[in-house]
């Protein structure tokens, strides 16, 4: 299915609702997760090896925030906040991560996996192990800049 945005070259986008159904079986997954850490880390895991899978359904979500399914999307924020929250709960998670870095950290990757798709398949992988380790809660190093700034944040909850 192709759907016209303005100001964006034509892109087929994912169907209605699936980012949403996604996003609810992410969700119960991390919820159902003993280990918060394995439950960010598999997430990531599993949500950049669908995008690998799926490349149009990442550029849509990495290109339009307000086209595609909007309640996924918001869902799919919903999980990554859980994810946060348990993570930095249990002491594993580095000191000032925030949501809206999580989010920013996988449309980051995201973007790996379309750049490295057809040059290196599974470089993807190494970068997010490089990226998680620096999540870790034994990284104490202040990070180099406050968390989002207020507009950079709004457009993320969009």
């Amino acid at each position: 299915m192709v759907r016209p945005v303005a100001g964006w070259v034509r892109r087929p986008i994912s169907p209605p609702g699936h980012t949403g159904r996604w996003a609810e079986s992410a969700r119960r997954t991390a919820i159902d997760a003993e280990d918060p850490w394995a439950a960010l880390t598999d997430f990531y895991q599993q949500a950049l090896t669908g995008y690998a899978r799926h490349r149009a359904m990442m550029e849509n979500f990495a290109l339009t925030w307000s086209v595609p399914d909007l309640d996924g999307i918001r869902q799919l924020r919903l999980v990554i906040e859980e994810l946060c929250a348990r993570a930095g709960a249990a002491g594993l998670l580095r000191p000032g991560v925030t949501t809206d870095d999580l989010l920013l950290l996988l449309l980051s990757l995201g973007h790996a996996v379309q750049i490295t798709d057809e040059c290196g398949p599974q470089m993807w992988n190494r970068l997010l192990r490089i990226s998680l380790d620096g999540l870790r809660a034994d990284h104490r190093e202040p990070l180099p800049t406050d968390a989002a700034p207020d507009n950079v944040s709004r457009s993320l909850h969009k």
